[in-house]
This record gives C-alpha cells, sequence and structure tokens, in this order.
C-alpha cells in the first residue's frame, strides 16, 4: 500500500488480508450402511479459526438443524432407510456454503426364525435343522454342541447323530450389516 500527502509525503506499507479458509467445508463418515439405531459418528473438516458447526439432516437447503458444536465431530443415532447429512460453518462473521451432502443407508435387524425349536431324534439318525421365513439378502449362520458350525437356512443335515449331538443350536442371520439375535433350537 502506498499513499502520498498534499505536501509531497511519500509512505508504503503493507497489509495483511486473512481470508476465512471454511468457503467449502468437506463432511464424512467412516461407512455409509448402519443398523436401526447404530451410532453415526459425522466428522467435519478442522479449521484454526474459532468457528461455530451446524449439523443439518435432509436436503440443503431446507434440512433440520440437530445440532450445533465448537468442534467438528457429532454423534446421531440411525433413524431411517436412507439419511442425508451436511453441515455449515460460521466464524468471524462468514457463512461457508453447504457442505456436499452425505447419504447413509440404515437397515432393521434381521430375525433369525425357526418353525421348531425343539426336535426329538434317535441315534444313529440324522438331524436336520432349518430356518423359517427365508430372505435371499440374508446370510445364515449355526453354531452348536460338539464344535457344530454351518452355514445356509438349510444346512447339510448331520448325520449318524450320538449324545455329543445334543444340546442347544443357535441361528444366527445377517444382512451383511446388521445381526440378529440367536434363536435356539434344543436338540
Amino acid at each position: 500500500l502506498e499513499l502520498s500527502t498534499n505536501n509531497g509525503c511519500d509512505f508504503s506499507g503493507t497489509v495483511d488480508i486473512e481470508l476465512a479458509s471454511f468457503l467449502n467445508p468437506v463432511l464424512s463418515v467412516s461407512k455409509d450402511s448402519f443398523c436401526l439405531g447404530d451410532t453415526v459418528r459425522l466428522t467435519a473438516s478442522s479449521y484454526s479459526e474459532e468457528v461455530i458447526y451446524s449439523w443439518y439432516s435432509g436436503s440443503v437447503p431446507d434440512g433440520q438443524l440437530l445440532a450445533t458444536t465448537e468442534i467438528p465431530e457429532l454423534a446421531v443415532a440411525a433413524e431411517m432407510d436412507r439419511e442425508n447429512f451436511y453441515i455449515l460453518v460460521e466464524g468471524e462473521g462468514c457463512l461457508s456454503n453447504p457442505s456436499p451432502l452425505i447419504e447413509i443407508v440404515v437397515l432393521n435387524q434381521p430375525t433369525a426364525e425357526v418353525d421348531i425349536p425343539f426336535i426329538s431324534v434317535c441315534e444313529g439318525t440324522a438331524l436336520q435343522l432349518e430356518a423359517s421365513n427365508i430372505q435371499q439378502n440374508l446370510n445364515y449362520q449355526w453354531i452348536g454342541p460338539n464344535n457344530y458350525s454351518s452355514t445356509g437356512a438349510l444346512p447339510e443335515p448331520i448325520s449318524d447323530i450320538t449324545g455329543d449331538n445334543e444340546g442347544i443350536y443357535y441361528l444366527i442371520t445377517d444382512n451383511g450389516v446388521c445381526a440378529s439375535m440367536e434363536t435356539p433350537v434344543q436338540v
């Protein structure tokens, strides 16, 4: 910067202009699929200036304000089938643009179901375990006595059973993100 007076004096100097660096904040999440009720940890760009983060769910500009924080992290519960999040950052009188939307998928916990919770078989015969309400999008895992482990809604029969096969077998289903509670089958 240079200035001159009417008397012919010249002055020069410098002026530092600092621009806010939070014009386009970035929002991230560790994964994109959650179980209903899971904790979703949102993380935003971090800034050296003192800023306020405004966290929204929904679509810009009509999102619902979830919270405001001074730190670039927020934990919320996964609630809907699909959910969008974005943030705005405010500091030193400036407001950022909205961050790009982050979309997550929220899945329900599957249910492991069996039609026959009690099975009676004779020694030397075969034991057939079977899930009910079979769904193509689920994985099926069976565990039980004598280190039994198998997959599938209708696993291979256990042939020539003995007393070592007696006990409680458990069926667990999962959709790749959420696992069911164990469903017991007493043999």
